[in-house]
């Protein structure tokens, strides 16, 4: 089975962040505050609906995004990022596996 161009480049980028994660969150900056009023709006969400949030990181999305109600389920590949992830988080809740095999959860959003 060929791969495809994206998970050729994901798995050398992974190490990148996982090799620089304890400067990564120092350097990303935040998301505007307007683009998670849009995305509420344009997804018309409401509060505790479920959020997949594929490709985390330190969480500068997930915060804002709790903190308006939804619960956050948070993906991540890049293991070192996890302690900052988990610090900003006021309630994480850490599951690790490699791959699940069970039925899907329902989500109003996934975010990529």
């Amino acid at each position: 089975m060929r791969k495809d161009r994206s998970s050729r480049t994901a798995e050398p980028l992974g190490r990148t962040f996982d090799s620089a994660a304890d400067i990564y969150d120092a350097a990303r900056p935040s998301y505007p505050e307007q683009l998670f009023d849009d995305l509420v709006k344009l997804a018309g969400l409401e509060a505790g609906s479920r959020l997949l949030e594929i490709g985390c990181a330190t969480g500068k999305a997930t915060k804002p995004l709790l903190q308006r109600g939804f619960s956050v389920v948070c993906v991540s590949s890049v293991h070192n990022l996890l302690p900052s992830l988990a610090a900003a988080l006021p309630h994480p809740k850490r599951s690790q596996t490699r791959r699940r095999r069970s039925r899907p959860a329902a989500f109003s959003v996934t975010l990529r």
